[in-house]
């Protein structure tokens, strides 16, 4: 009897990359594994493909980190309320900053490993877990603290950018960035722009201090 796809991929997950995520600190079930770093809660992410079928099962791994009291923050505008249920479960649709594993390859792309169910094929485990813990892991902790990811550039303009940047304290370069902000969500509407800049004007000044 063949065995599906979907199980296949599940045992060489528990197998091969769970136990090396595991050792090295996160935790999690199913395809979610995370771990706390200095301000931030890094996730990895083993995303399935839409099509997988019995035959064949498709994953790729999808990381990035959480700010806790960056999303706090955010989560208060209504703007922003599909971020609340996240609030003691963060997601990676909500991390400030992410990237997928075949980014960080030698040639990079949005690489998607396959598991075949018949003949039964697996990918090489090194394949995954060298990017992943040689490449993906630092790159998670060079980019935990909201001091380093501002200094590196990568917060963004958008609204977590700019609370990341208030919590560091570079407050005039904040508020350019919230008019901007404000004019690209509603470029037409002179009153909706205004009341959306007057929010981001009252998360910045709530964002809390003790990052450095």
């Amino acid at each position: 009897m063949t065995v599906p796809a979907s199980k296949l991929l599940n045992d060489f997950l528990k197998k091969s990359i769970v136990p090396a995520l595991k050792n090295i600190g996160f935790d999690g079930k199913g395809r979610v594994w995370t771990r706390s770093k200095d301000d931030g809660i890094q996730l990895v992410d083993i995303q399935n493909w839409k099509y997988n079928d019995p035959a064949q099962a498709r994953f790729t791994i999808e990381f990035g980190i959480c700010f806790p009291d960056m999303l706090a923050e955010v989560a208060k505008l209504d703007e922003f309320a599909f971020h609340r249920p996240y609030l003691n479960k963060p997601d990676i649709v909500v991390c400030q900053v992410r990237e997928r594993l075949g980014m960080l390859l030698d040639e990079p792309q949005d690489t998607w490993w396959s598991v075949n169910a018949e003949p039964a094929q697996l990918p090489d485990p090194a394949e995954i877990l060298v990017p992943l813990l040689d490449r993906a892991v630092p790159w998670l902790d060079a980019r935990s603290s909201l001091s380093a990811l501002v200094e590196s550039g990568e917060a963004g303009g958008g609204v977590f950018g700019i609370a990341a940047r208030a919590a560091c304290d570079r407050r005039d370069e904040v508020m350019a960035e919230a008019r901007e902000y404000s004019k690209r969500r509603h470029p037409q509407d002179a009153d909706a722009e205004a009341a959306l800049f007057g929010k981001l004007v009252k998360l910045i000044e709530a964002v809390p201090k003790k990052h450095g």
